[in-house]
């Protein structure tokens, strides 16, 4: 009896122990798996923060709406574009996202009023970051592009003018109204309204409750940002109807779309010199006459030295289908760039430090960096060339000019950034030193303005071709070049 005394209070003691240490594991792992969970929420805000739920929301987005074919984005519940606790929804909503979450770039840059237009079911394709990052090639030298921002907190009514081609036209894409210059003016307007002045003397009794203060002044009577454009549609056009330009009273930023239309230019008449064989290519001829637009636009006076941009917006998608009944693989192999004008467009735009915008540069190789049948499988592959596009060419449908315009807002928006933490005029940062100012000066805007030896055009070509004012070379000849072969 004692022996089994003895056992059961061993077996006793054992039992308790078991007990105790099985409690003591389950205290451990429930510790363990809330300390997890709670790393989880805290990476997740930290994804959120960085972008990552966006990639995961955008890529969702992009999978329902290959589904729907182009209907409303619907996912528990709630339509793309709608609100959800006072909060506009992006893309599909999830049970991990809340209305707290960080909000999407495009949420940064669009102001609510003009949410609804950039949903899901109305871009060409979502839009993340990452994609955005990569628009700005070329940081240039970004003096006039300040003198422009600034013009825009000052509350002025400013004039953009567009110098493009059948893209910014809007051909095949919904027409001018659809055209991304039409949504870039409607966003300059609601995130920056203005008052009337003498600027570009318009006026409106419409208000803008945006959320942004840029300019408004109570008692002001609100004014309008415009756009202006002109029948040229390439540098070559350009150089003979310069005056196109020069007539135009006032205007405060251009933007140069010519990577298309430049890949088009056939010869080079205007050259006072033998070129040798590259003057006979068309990356030559493109690079000769986009230099001369560009030295004549540092020289022109707008009455200010006008902000000049690079938009690199599209690129002929016929020069990459390697298939019939388009091209065979060695043709293809034999064009330099296969009739993208971005590169020489880049170099010669940072040799003049020239801000260049760009759509080209990561919108080209994600649709097809699975191979040629993947950029071409629009059934598929959201970013496919010819789902990008409208016809065989290189116009962009409607949803793609509202890509082309978040471009240029991200681009504008993000140098506003670092211009109020450099410490411009009502910026909050420690401001640029003496040295650094007088590093990235702008010696093109001195009066008279200091320009850089030319790239391609000789001293008689420069002198022949740019150095004029108001049409006229300064030494009062008028030079007419309205017939290229006269």
């Amino acid at each position: 009896r004692n022996d089994s005394s003895n056992n059961n209070n061993n077996n006793h003691h054992h039992g308790s122990f078991r007990t105790l240490l099985g409690m003591a594991t389950c205290i451990l792992i429930g510790y363990m798996l809330g300390t997890t969970n709670s790393n989880i929420r805290a990476a997740g805000g930290w994804m959120d923060r960085i972008g990552m739920t966006e990639k995961s929301s955008h890529i969702t987005a992009a999978a329902a709406r290959n589904t729907t074919h182009g209907s409303a984005v619907v996912s528990q519940g709630v339509v793309a574009g709608e609100t959800k606790n006072n909060t506009v929804v992006h893309g599909p909503s999830s049970s991990s996202t809340s209305s707290t979450s960080s909000s999407s770039v495009i949420e940064e840059i669009i102001p609510s009023k003009l949410l609804d237009h950039y949903a899901p079911n109305k871009l060409q394709f979502n839009v993340t970051r990452s994609m955005l990052r990569q628009s700005r090639p070329v940081v240039g030298n970004t003096k006039r592009l300040r003198n422009y921002l600034k013009k825009l907190r000052d509350g002025r009514c400013t004039t953009v003018l567009f110098l493009g081609g059948s893209v910014t036209a809007g051909h095949n894409g919904g027409g001018p109204d659809n055209a991304y210059p039409a949504r870039i003016m409607e966003w300059l307007n609601e995130r920056y309204p203005c008052n009337v002045n003498t600027n570009n003397g318009t006026s409106s009794t419409s208000s803008s409750s945006n959320g942004y203060t840029h300019g408004k002044q109570q008692g002001k009577q609100q004014g309008k940002h415009v756009h202006r454009k002109t029948h040229a549609v390439d540098s070559i056009s350009y150089f003979s109807l310069w005056n196109s330009v020069v007539s135009i009273p006032t205007f405060d930023m251009v933007f140069i779309e010519f990577n298309i239309g430049d890949s088009f230019v056939n010869g080079l008449s205007h050259a006072l010199e033998d070129k040798g064989a590259m003057g006979a290519t068309k990356e030559y001829q493109g690079c000769w006459y986009f230099e001369v637009l560009l030295r004549r636009l540092l020289l022109l006076r707008k009455p200010d030295p006008v902000a000049i941009v690079t938009f690199n917006a599209d690129y002929v998608g016929r020069s990459w289908a390697t298939f019939p009944p388009w091209q065979d693989p060695v043709s293809a192999r034999r064009m330099l760039f296969r009739r993208n004008q971005e590169p020489l467009k880049i170099w010669v735009s940072s040799m003049y430090e020239i801000p260049v915008f760009s759509a080209v540069l990561w919108m080209l190789p994600l649709s097809g960096k699975r191979g040629t049948a993947w950029q071409f499988n629009g059934t598929h592959n959201p970013h496919s060339t010819s789902r990008w596009h409208a016809d065989a060419c290189c116009h962009p449908k409607a949803g793609g000019h509202l890509i082309l315009s978040l471009v240029i807002a991200y681009c504008i928006v993000e140098e506003e950034k670092i211009y109020n933490n450099d410490g411009g005029d009502g910026g909050g940062g420690q401001g640029i030193s003496e040295e650094e100012d007088a590093a990235t000066a702008d010696f093109t805007m001195d009066e008279p303005p200091t320009m850089r030896d030319p790239l391609y055009l000789s001293p008689e070509e420069d002198d022949m071709y740019v150095n004029i004012e108001n049409g006229k070379q300064r030494s009062g000849f008028a030079v007419d070049f309205s017939d290229p072969d006269g």
